[in-house]
């Protein structure tokens, strides 16, 4: 699976960076209470609107107080998305295209395509973001009753 991270901008103007993609899915991350972006729904197959803080409680000066992070139903979303579309090229988005969007294409391009390492413009993920969807994932190769079971406590 090709996985590309794109700015709300570059979204916004996808014909203008990725024309043979189009079509694709897309999986959009903002900030709560706020848009994600003026996105032109026919440019992509589906779009998974997220809305979580760019935020690590691991990070020592890491502020979270008040903060949504991501949460497991928002991970389980991902993984359903991402397994209902079974897609060839897999778009993320968020504000900047650097954290969090790389986070969750991070613990994807592990997953779906058997490790391998960052791609370039990756290394600033968030780290949070990226162990949440990875531990996730492992649960769902590994025993999907596990699964099913680790996410209805969390929704």
């Amino acid at each position: 699976m090709n996985i590309y991270t794109l700015s709300r901008a570059n979204a916004e103007n996808i014909g203008d960076h990725y024309p043979d993609e189009l079509g694709s899915p897309l999986i959009s991350i903002g900030n709560p209470g706020q848009s994600t972006g003026d996105l032109d729904e026919s440019q992509f197959g589906d779009i998974l609107r997220l809305h979580f803080h760019d935020a690590d409680p691991n990070v020592e000066h890491g502020q979270v107080e008040g903060m949504k992070l991501l949460d497991n139903g928002q991970v389980k979303s991902i993984i359903e998305f991402v397994e209902n579309h079974d897609p060839d090229t897999l778009f993320v988005q968020c504000q900047a295209g650097q954290s969090r969007s790389c986070g969750v294409a991070y613990a994807l391009h592990k997953h779906y395509n058997n490790g391998g390492d960052l791609k370039q413009g990756w290394d600033n993920y968030n780290r949070f973001v990226d162990e949440k969807v990875s531990e996730s994932l492992r649960g769902y190769s590994k025993d999907r009753d596990y699964y099913n079971q680790m996410f209805s406590f969390d929704e």
